[in-house]
């Protein structure tokens, strides 16, 4: 996976189309129906829950590892 942070106009557009696609609309009505700060927001959000997918799975992995001992 690319790293957003190498280039944070690429990603931010990335992400675009996946929300886009994830509302069923174009890009082109996204732009136009929502706000900056609500992208923004949208952004926030779907990092915050990336980051707790993250936590669940190392988690799960941890507790898998200590079950085969």
């Amino acid at each position: 996976m690319r790293d957003p942070k190498r280039n944070p106009e690429k990603a931010e557009r990335a992400f675009m189309f996946r929300l886009a696609r994830d509302l069923g609309m174009t890009v082109a009505e996204l732009e136009q129906r929502m706000s900056a700060r609500e992208f923004t927001e949208w952004i926030a959000f779907c990092s915050a829950e990336a980051k707790e997918e993250e936590a669940a799975y190392k988690k799960a992995a941890q507790k898998a590892k200590k079950g085969r001992r």
